[in-house]
């Protein structure tokens, strides 16, 4: 595994966490880590360059490269 990969997935399991903590207030959980997020974009890149990288975003979205498949998860990650 890669450190890239060893970060995501460190991430994903941080996230989780955090998201878990607020059981009935997911969403309004992962809005809050979401503000946060674009927060630290603009702080590191500024306003432009984050718009940018959220138009990024959005295409990535829109050409199905976030789908979430059940099936392609390992079962030791499903909680």
């Amino acid at each position: 595994m890669s450190d890239e990969e060893l970060i995501m997935m460190e991430a994903q399991v941080d996230m989780a966490e955090i998201i878990s903590k607020n059981p009935g207030k997911e969403m309004a959980t992962v809005s809050m880590c979401f503000k946060v997020i674009v927060d630290s974009y603009v702080a590191m890149l500024g306003e432009e360059d984050t718009v940018k990288f959220l138009e990024v975003a959005v295409d990535s979205v829109k050409n199905g490269y976030h789908t979430i498949n059940a099936e392609n998860i390992p079962k030791n990650q499903l909680n």
